[in-house]
């Protein structure tokens, strides 16, 4: 029989007096980021059984992130990179170095202890590798600093659609949508001076939070008093935000499909309507909410 690619043939062992044991590989407990005391799931497949890591509610948190260092980690930074690591829910950070890169390493070390603070629950060298471990509190606060900003952001498109709504000379809005945006503004700005808030940070710094807001707060701005056409959209962004943030951070693959699904029917409505600012502002907004969901999905169904 021809070996299939990455098998090896192992030994069932008796354990007892009843039960059957077998090894795993080591290279691939230490790639998924498995350790003694760890559950896994096991499925059986008729002939044949699966294997995988066992995932906790918030997804791929009990997953690790592998890279390799070299000249572009170097250029993008351990920082950076464990930064990304805690906001797509990574549980440990896990980087190949070869000797020769010790010292420079070493160096990024000292700078992410001082950074990240409580986020990192321990930094070790194994071998030829550096082992970035994330503590549990930090991927909590992660969540809820998710959730605010969903819930922030779903005012404001409320705001927008009562705005749609009114007539001419029915007044303004109940909702202050700038208040809103400023205060969503301050706390995550506020929330660098903690660990797990400068994780989201990371985010708003690579244009996707960020802009999600900025759009949000221009498309109310934009928006006209009496647009009922705007209605049915703006209740689909609601939607494609929820489902996307929730999605992120609960590590959930169905909910960040449908982030996706929801903001494209969004922007075909755009570019089918096409003919007001506003709506191209909409679809603007729906195409970082399909992108975030899309980095979302990625990170959580193809872990590294």
């Amino acid at each position: 029989m021809q070996a299939l690619p990455g098998a090896s043939e192992r030994k069932i062992q008796r354990l007892g007096g009843s039960s059957l044991i077998v090894t795993i590989p080591k290279a691939w407990a230490r790639r998924v980021g498995l350790k003694p005391g760890d559950n896994v799931i096991v499925i059986d497949d008729g002939d044949s059984l699966r294997i995988m890591p066992s995932r906790r509610v918030n997804g791929s948190s009990g997953l690790s992130v592998r890279v390799r260092y070299g000249s572009a980690l170097k250029s993008v930074g351990l920082i950076r990179l464990a930064r990304c690591s805690l906001v797509f829910g990574y549980k440990r950070l896990v980087v190949e170095a070869t000797v020769s890169h010790r010292e420079s390493l070493m160096e990024e070390v000292q700078e992410l202890e001082e950074e990240m603070g409580d986020a990192v629950e321990s930094i070790t060298f194994n071998g030829d590798e550096l082992i970035v471990e994330f503590s549990d509190a930090a991927q909590q606060d992660r969540s809820r600093l998710l959730k605010a900003v969903n819930s922030s952001i779903q005012e404001i498109l409320d705001a927008i659609d009562e705005k749609a709504r009114l007539g001419a000379s029915t007044g303004r809005p109940s909702i202050d949508v700038h208040r809103v945006y400023a205060e969503l503004m301050r706390s995550l700005i506020a929330s660098t001076t903690m660990a797990s808030g400068k994780a989201a940070a990371e985010l708003v710094a690579m244009g996707m939070i960020h802009q999600l807001i900025e759009l949000a707060l221009a498309l109310y701005d934009a928006t006209p008093t009496g647009a009922p056409d705007v209605s049915e959209a703006v209740s689909k962004l609601k939607l494609a935000v929820s489902e996307a943030l929730g999605g992120l951070a609960a590590g959930s693959t169905k909910r960040t499909i449908n982030a996706v699904e929801a903001a494209e029917e969004v922007m075909r409505w755009a570019r089918e309507e096409g003919n007001a600012a506003y709506h191209g502002i909409i679809y603007s907004l729906a195409l970082i909410v399909k992108n975030l969901a899309l980095k979302a999905l990625c990170s959580i169904a193809i872990p590294a």
